[in-house]
Parts: structure tokens; sequence; C-alpha cells
């Protein structure tokens, strides 16, 4: 299956106050934990990029039903970085079908294809990446977006 790119067309939006006030909610109710403790939730540091796995901010389900991924199992996790010097895990995969949404800023995707893809995203733009595709991400502002991994 291909990548493909989905222009801002969904009127979902969140505002960063939104992003920070749930972000602050969590961590002064222990409901994010540093990866590896045993909790439900886990907040993971690559190169300067936080990663809050099982995110739960209500747009993200708006979000999963207008991907018509209702009866789909999947998971968010929030990215934030704070500049355009934070990058994040560098050429990788993932083993499970992935939806980027960008909620604020702009980041540089890069997709390994048949050809290599470039792209900005931009608030509201969705970039889905199948299973086992090789991509990279760099921050070009402070940024926020929110993966929904497909599990099978």
């Amino acid at each position: 299956m291909k990548h493909r790119f989905i222009e801002n067309n969904s009127n979902i939006t969140v505002e960063w106050s939104e992003i920070v006030n749930s972000v602050d909610v969590a961590l002064n109710h222990n409901q994010l934990a540093m990866a590896g403790d045993n909790t439900t939730n886990t907040i993971e540091s690559h190169y300067n990029t936080w990663i809050l796995k099982d995110y739960n901010l209500p747009q993200s389900y708006q979000m999963a039903e207008y991907l018509q991924l209702n009866n789909t199992p999947h998971n968010f996790a929030l990215y934030l970085s704070w500049s355009s010097q934070c990058s994040s895990h560098g050429k990788h995969n993932d083993e499970n079908d992935v939806y980027i949404w960008q909620l604020q800023g702009k980041t540089l995707w890069t997709v390994y294809d048949d050809i290599t893809s470039e792209y900005i995203l931009s608030p509201g733009d969705i970039l889905y990446v199948p299973k086992l595709m090789y991509h990279n991400t760099h921050s070009l502002t402070a940024r926020a977006s929110i993966s929904i991994e497909v599990t099978p």
C-alpha cells in the first residue's frame, strides 16, 4: 500500500492551550510516567521531542471517526517538539500502519516509498504511512502532532 498526504479538510482543531493544559493535568495527576514505569500512559524523550503514549484528547477520537477507524483497534501518541532544533527517531519504520495528524506548528516528513517524497505538515494535515515503510521527521517550528497507530 502507498503512503498518502491528506490536506487539512476535517475542521477538527486543537489549540496549543488545550495541548498544554491536558499534558499539565496528566502530569499533575500522575497519569504520565517516564517510559518503563508500570503505568498506562508513558512519556519518553527522544532528541528533545516528547512522546506521550496512550494520549487522551477528545479531538483524537473525532479524528479517528473522521478517518473511519472506529471499528479498528488503534492507539494515540502525542509528539511534542519545543523548537526547530528537535528531531525524533531518525529514519525508521513502524510495525503498524500510522496516521500522523499535525496539531500545531510545522514538521518536515520524508517518506521512502518507491521514490523519496517530502511533505511539510501544517495544522490539520494528515499523513498516512503504511507499516514497515521507512520515514523520517524534522521539526521546522515548535510542533505538536498525534500519531494514530492502527493495531492488528
